[in-house]
């Protein structure tokens, strides 16, 4: 199913990580109609196909996504794609998300980053929720054409905000929020505060539930730094690839010897060298943080509502 396999699990009510109305809800009572399973079927009929990147891969991202004609729409509707232009925008099914992903790919846009914009726009009355006409209207036309309105959506999230006063702002470091869910799922919070690239979900996934903000804060870390080796060595995420693995890779192919530690030193200067260039940019300790609405505003829970609740001097450990 791609990465839009973890939709049915990611929208169930002890989970909530399915950002609905500019997150203001964990779950969509339609995500069936845009999940992995519902896009399979879809290419069966339409002669679409769940594509690997190469030999033996299982998860198949690259969603080869045709319309009811089988003319090819879209390649790679993957999960925070379906997620930003789907249900946090509340519009279905399938074939209207790819649509949209489709326009987002020849004007040259980040889905995450429009459909937050969009989402922002949307609780501002600029559009109305689950309106896709209008919203392919705003892409294909104000977007590509640079209209005054098409200019403002297309500077991200946090100007939209601004320009229209809203103040639920799904931002971290001027980024926008991606699909995995700070409130219930804690861990990405920690790495959504403590990344260079500010709210950037494959800067060190951290999906553990239950562990205490300790263990959160050790984990994003780690993860944050095993990631940084991956995408150095230039490994698939999903590989799963563990420090010793990519130091024997690098060891193999250079006639060196080199350890896991070693290498994660070297992700741990790499990550520095990103954080002076922050701080040399202007960003400080304070945009470590997540808005303050992820704080206040509960999400249900079946054990009590849940809030991002890690101490900012907790989420300051994370690199000292």
């Amino acid at each position: 199913y791609g990465t839009a396999g973890v939709i049915k699990f990611v929208n169930r009510e002890n989970v909530l990580s399915m950002p609905t109305r500019n997150h203001r809800e964990g779950s969509w009572e339609h995500a069936d109609s845009i999940s992995g399973q519902a896009i399979e079927e879809l290419g069966k009929e339409r002669g679409g196909k769940m594509l690997p990147c190469m030999a033996g891969c299982i998860i198949k991202c690259a969603i080869l996504f045709n319309d009811s004609s089988g003319e090819h729409v879209t390649t790679a509707l993957e999960f925070e794609t379906i997620a930003l232009l789907g249900s946090n925008l509340e519009i279905g099914p399938a074939d209207a998300v790819a649509e949209l992903d489709r326009l987002c790919d020849d004007i040259g846009l980040d889905t995450i980053e429009v459909g937050n914009a969009i989402g922002v726009a949307m609780e501002a009355g600029v559009l109305t929720w689950g309106d896709w006409e209008s919203t392919k209207r705003l892409l294909d036309e104000d977007i590509r054409t640079g209209t005054p309105l098409g200019r403002i959506i297309g500077g991200g999230t946090a100007h939209v905000a601004a320009t229209y006063g809203v103040d639920r702002v799904p931002v971290v470091k001027g980024q926008g929020l991606p699909a995995w869910e700070p409130r219930t799922l804690k861990g990405m919070g920690i790495t959504y505060s403590t990344s260079p690239q500010g709210a950037d979900h494959t800067a060190g996934m951290v999906t553990a539930r239950g562990a205490t903000p300790d263990t959160l804060v050790k984990q994003s870390r780690h993860e944050q730094l095993v990631m940084m080796a991956v995408d150095s060595v230039g490994v698939c995420q999903f590989t799963n690839a563990l420090p010793g693995d990519m130091a024997t890779f690098i060891s193999e192919r250079f006639d060196t010897k080199m350890s896991d530690e070693q290498l994660l030193v070297l992700s741990r200067e790499a990550i520095e060298t990103e954080l002076e260039f922050n701080r040399r940019a202007g960003f400080d300790r304070e945009d470590d943080r997540l808005p303050q609405w992820l704080r206040d505003e509960a999400l249900p829970l079946p054990d009590g509502p849940s809030v991002f609740d890690i101490e900012d001097t907790l989420i300051d450990e994370v690199w000292g």
